[in-house]
This record gives C-alpha cells, sequence and structure tokens, in this order.
C-alpha cells in the first residue's frame, strides 16, 4: 500500500516538472515569435500547448488521491495529539499519586520511565507525519489542484478566535465597571433637592 502510495507521488512529482518544462518553453518561445514565420509559430506553440494540457489532464487526475491521503494524514495528526495530551495527563497524574505515598520510589520511576518512552515514541510517530503532510501540501500546491488548511492552522484560528473573544468581554467588562463608577460618584456628588415645606392644616 504504501509503495503505491509512493509510485503515485513520484508519478505526480514527475508531471509536475514536465509541466513547468513545457510552461518555460511556451515562454521562451514567446519571445522568438517576432522573426519567425507564423506558420511555424503556430505549429510549434500548437504543439507545446497540447503537450501541456495532456499533463495538466494528468495531474488533475490524481487530485482526488492527493486529497484523500491528505486528508488521512490530517487525521492521524489529530488522534496522534490527542494520545500525546492523554499520555501526558496520565503521567502527571502517576507524579501526583505518588506524591501523596500511594506509589513507592521505586514504582514512581519505572511509571516515569515507561511514559517517557511512549511520549518519545509518540513525538517520532507525529513528527514523521508532519513531515510527510508537508511534503504532501507542497506537492499539491505545485500541482494546482487545490489545498486545505493545516490542523495548526485551524488550531492557531481557533486561539486567536477565542482571544480575541476574550478581549471583547474583558473590553465590555471594562466598560461597564467604568460606567458604575461613573453613576456612583455621580450619586455621590449630586447634592438632595430641598424639599417644599408641607402645607399648614387649617
Amino acid at each position: 500500500m504504501m509503495k503505491a502510495k509512493t509510485n503515485a507521488l513520484e508519478s505526480l512529482r514527475a508531471l509536475i516538472a514536465e509541466r513547468q518544462q513545457y510552461e518555460q518553453w511556451i515562454a521562451t518561445l514567446e519571445s522568438k515569435r517576432e522573426g519567425t514565420p507564423p506558420h511555424v509559430f503556430e505549429r510549434v506553440n500548437g504543439d507545446y500547448n497540447t503537450r501541456l494540457q495532456r499533463v495538466m489532464t494528468d495531474i488533475r487526475g490524481h487530485a482526488e488521491e492527493l486529497q484523500l491521503s491528505i486528508s488521512t494524514l490530517s487525521s492521524r495528526l489529530i488522534e496522534v495529539a490527542r494520545e500525546e495530551d492523554t499520555r501526558r495527563d496520565a503521567l502527571q497524574e502517576a507524579e501526583l499519586r505518588a506524591t501523596v505515598g500511594e506509589y513507592d520510589q521505586q514504582q514512581w520511576e519505572q511509571l516515569k520511565i515507561d511514559a517517557e518512552r511512549g511520549l518519545e515514541k509518540i513525538a517520532g510517530d507525529r513528527a514523521g507525519l508532519d513531515n510527510q503532510l508537508t511534503e504532501l501540501r507542497s506537492i499539491q500546491k505545485l500541482s494546482g489542484v487545490g489545498s486545505t488548511g493545516s490542523v495548526d492552522d485551524v488550531a492557531a484560528a481557533t486561539q486567536d478566535s477565542a482571544a480575541a473573544g476574550g478581549d471583547a468581554l474583558a473590553s465590555q467588562a471594562t466598560g461597564a465597571e467604568h460606567q458604575a463608577a461613573s453613576q456612583t460618584r455621580s450619586l455621590q456628588t449630586e447634592e438632595p433637592q430641598p424639599q417644599a415645606p408641607a402645607p399648614e392644616a387649617r
């Protein structure tokens, strides 16, 4: 399965290189238009454009497969990140239990060693997946068949949005405090109005 994917990516890289070659030839050919008999120019230009269109069709044929690979890797990265968080939480929990005396020093040391080994392996898996995803997105960008946002970009966008929302709430709260303080000062400085004397009873 992996060999088939590797071969497909190699084929796509070759197609992209071929496309770039034809585009370069067409651009160079355009600079030679003057001084070239029109029928000769059109024949060569037509040949290059026909080849370019064929390559573009082949590249688009890989679009679905490429996008599927990117989506699969993105989902796997999310799973690995969650697993890493779970293991870190478990390590902190074990440390807390050791601190209160549930585990002796030897038990805690063994738990710590096992947990750190697991985290090291997960970090390696995550780095490998991230490198593969970066490569696929680079190929996708070069192929011109579309692209999607990364897991980290989505996370960054979410964090930015949350931060913006928090700033807005803080600003609203500050405004409300200032308004309340202003009202309090107004009430404190406002002098009581004299009351009219009550009419005498007859």
